[in-house]
């Protein structure tokens, strides 16, 4: 983000990545994951920002080859073993520690909304990223596991950045 932050950029922001959560990521996530971390309802957070925003007189705009097939579409790469899987979390909980840092620009700009997504259920989300880390160390032991793992994180990251192109593109 370059200059002031502004409603109609966070608006941007968050379709990009309700496709993402919504389209791209997988649904599973490794048991010991979910026990430990359950999922966030982070589309629902999503959902409730956009509503407030276009009570604001901000309202999505549709956004071409924002979809799953055709030309264009994003494509993910499979999800074969369960460490991929950790890599697709990897980013996921990595999105959560960046959106606290986007939430404290936000939020010293615009003191009203509530930019749920950014702010998430309201617990530290370092104490949550060193908490999946440890799992995550526990989980992949060997070089072969890593490297999975990092090529899981790559596609994530691929996906999501393909995302944002193209609410950029609109």
């Amino acid at each position: 983000m370059l200059g002031a932050p502004r409603l109609e950029d966070y608006l941007l922001h968050v379709q990009a990545f309700r496709q993402w959560l919504r389209d791209d990521v997988p649904p599973a996530r490794p048991t010991v994951l979910a026990q430990a971390l359950p999922e966030l309802p982070r589309i629902d957070w999503i959902d409730q920002d956009i509503a407030e925003l276009a009570g604001r007189g901000l309202s999505p705009t549709p956004v071409a080859g924002m979809h799953r097939a055709g030309q264009g579409a994003v494509v993910p790469a499979p999800v074969t073993t369960t460490e991929n899987l950790w890599g697709w979390c990897y980013v996921q909980e990595g999105s959560r520690l960046g959106g606290a840092l986007l939430f404290r620009t936000f939020r010293s700009a615009f003191p009203d909304p509530a930019f749920r997504f950014l702010q998430g259920d309201g617990s530290v989300p370092a104490q949550r990223w060193r908490d999946f880390l440890a799992l995550l160390d526990a989980e992949l032991g060997t070089p072969a596991q890593v490297r999975q793992a990092c090529e899981g994180a790559v596609a994530a990251f691929a996906s999501l950045l393909q995302r944002f192109e193209q609410v950029a593109a609109r």
